[in-house]
């Protein structure tokens, strides 16, 4: 399984570990050179926003809807020609539009029962397997 602090970092260094232009002030920062500039990065790039209680939460597991709205808000939030049609679309919009996106762009396929399993962990299979594509797509 992957944590949202390895998810970002992940992102960060394909971006090519571009320095923050400050610290992020989350109460729960890693104490890790590495993941506290990413997690500053991601949050100074609104690739991430935390929760309302000013709070990271660097080592809970990462699901699905997370990863594709953090690959989504680094790829300036771009709008999809038409929603998915996942049978389990999240209700909420910004995950939504994320999951969209990314199905749309090839990022993600879903399952073969015609679902995204927004709410499951991703794991760093998943993770890199959406990255690597996220990159050709920009690369292209």
């Amino acid at each position: 399984d992957c944590n949202r602090a390895a998810v970002v970092t992940f992102l960060w260094r394909l971006k090519g570990k571009p320095v923050p232009n400050k610290m992020a002030e989350f109460k729960d920062m890693t104490g890790n050179s590495d993941f506290d500039k990413a997690i500053s990065w991601a949050a100074e790039n609104n690739i991430t926003t935390g929760w309302a209680d000013n709070t990271f939460r660097p080592w809970n597991t990462c699901n699905r809807a997370a990863v594709m709205t953090f690959l989504w808000r680094a790829a300036g939030k771009p709008v999809p020609t038409k929603m998915a049609e996942f049978t389990d679309m999240t209700g909420n919009e910004d995950f939504d539009t994320a999951i969209s996106w990314a199905s749309e762009k090839g990022i993600t396929t879903g399952y073969n029962d015609n679902t995204f399993r927004p709410w499951n962990t991703c794991n760093r299979l998943a993770v890199v397997s959406f990255l690597a594509r996220y990159s050709a797509l920009n690369s292209n």
